[in-house]
């Protein structure tokens, strides 16, 4: 248990806490606009995703691109905040990959995660990682959480991928400009401090009743995913409405099962990527479940 994971997209509804706190506080709304926040750059931000709302990038429903060259960010002699304004400019400067708006096309987006890791910047003047630190770590408790690959410490749990249907170890990770999107990793107890916010509802500090009922509700109406603030709502059952994700960077699996009316919440994680991986897990949450 306490072993670190690593939580990879688990990370994006932690990002979206950070920008709820923004909501809570008058900083920021869920209809701001990307060329309200960015007003410095908007004439350079394309026509179809300057209206794009910040409800409508935490729900991917902005349209904004999947993944942007974010090898090239990671080789550029630059800090990780010029990184993230790097990529906000070529995430909103190109043309949408899909629709926009709450009927529009549910198309998965790292990049408008980081573009929300950049507004997250932006409004705290301080790098995500510092403001995730101090305003959701150090708060819950979260001692072990940190950033990036795991296995280059002394003690610490390698991840593993396949190369020519070879099991490899492989302390590797993501670039860090894509920390937003997926690259917090932490032990299963910290974990759970985490997403056992979302079943009491609040957290003196960090998470008021209004904003968890806010991100953990998706847009009505709409066709595909009901993706929420770094949430898939799944349909009602027994145990009433579930919510789950899924994270990984190739070398480790991770996922999470919520039903916060049955007060219930059940995580995996495997330091093995890929569909075994993902079915293993899976299947662990199930049998918690039902156990």
């Amino acid at each position: 248990m306490e072993d670190c994971v690593h939580l990879g997209s688990n990370t994006k509804a932690m990002t979206a806490v950070l920008v709820g706190q923004l909501i809570a506080e008058g900083k920021v709304g869920m209809g701001t606009t990307m060329g309200e926040i960015f007003a410095e750059r908007r004439w350079r931000i394309h026509d179809g995703v300057v209206e794009a709302t910040v409800a409508e990038v935490m729900w991917h429903r902005a349209g904004l691109v999947g993944n942007l060259r974010w090898g090239d960010y990671a080789r550029a002699e630059v800090g990780l905040r010029e990184q993230r304004e790097r990529a906000v400019e070529e995430a909103l400067m190109g043309a949408p990959a899909a629709g926009r708006g709450e009927r529009g096309v549910y198309f998965y987006s790292n990049a408008g995660y980081v573009v929300l890791g950049a507004v997250v910047e932006k409004l705290r003047g301080a790098a995500w990682e510092e403001v995730v630190r101090e305003r959701l770590f150090r708060p819950l408790g979260m001692d072990s959480a940190g950033f990036g690959a795991l296995g280059r410490r002394e003690g610490e749990a390698w991840g593993h991928g396949v190369e020519g249907g070879e099991v490899i170890a492989r302390a590797v990770d993501n670039p860090a400009v894509m920390r937003p999107a997926g690259g917090v990793h932490c032990s299963m107890t910290d974990w759970g401090k985490f997403v056992a916010m979302f079943l009491r509802g609040e957290e003196a500090g960090v998470m008021t009743r209004e904003m968890c009922a806010m991100l953990l509700t998706p847009p009505p109406g709409m066709p595909g995913k009901a993706y929420a603030g770094g949430w898939i709502a799944a349909k009602r059952a027994r145990g009433g409405r579930a919510y789950t994700h899924a994270g990984s960077n190739t070398m480790w699996f991770s996922v999470a099962w919520t039903w916060p009316e049955k007060g219930l919440a059940v995580l995996a994680a495997a330091n093995c990527g890929g569909e075994e991986a993902r079915q293993a897990c899976e299947e662990v949450c199930a049998g918690l479940r039902e156990g």
